[in-house]
């Protein structure tokens, strides 16, 4: 008896950590569009967003190939991260909000601009 109720625990826990990771907002691969600082028209891209321990990571593909990937802390309910390209000559950073229909909103500007840009991430569907 003592070992089934054992086992029962561990596998609420096992659940109960399960779900906790499943409703992390900003896990996923989302579909991205967003406008440029002083730039006029809009890009559109793929953002994917995994996590290690309390570390995010992130990878865009942007248009037809252009790559960066980041790293994030999440704070509250917005998730803060640093972003490169793969030369590591252009980077910056973002800030994403959560919304409650599970998109990302967020503002972003690279190194050495003084205005901001746009991105909208609508999840993608499993």
């Amino acid at each position: 008896m003592r070992t089934l109720s054992f086992v029962l625990t561990a596998l609420l826990a096992l659940s109960v950590l399960s779900l906790a990771a499943d409703k992390d907002p900003f896990l996923g691969t989302f579909q991205v569009t967003g406008t440029s600082p002083g730039v006029e028209g809009k890009y559109e891209g793929t953002l994917t967003i995994t996590k290690q321990g309390s570390v995010y990571n992130l990878s865009w593909t942007i248009g037809q190939g252009g790559t960066y990937e980041g790293v994030g802390l999440m704070l509250d309910d917005q998730l803060s991260a640093a972003y490169w390209t793969p030369d590591r000559i252009s980077f910056g950073m973002v800030v994403y909000k959560a919304g409650p229909d599970g998109s990302l909103s967020g503002v972003w500007t690279p190194q050495g601009e003084t205005r901001i840009g746009t991105e909208k991430a609508i999840r993608q569907k499993s």
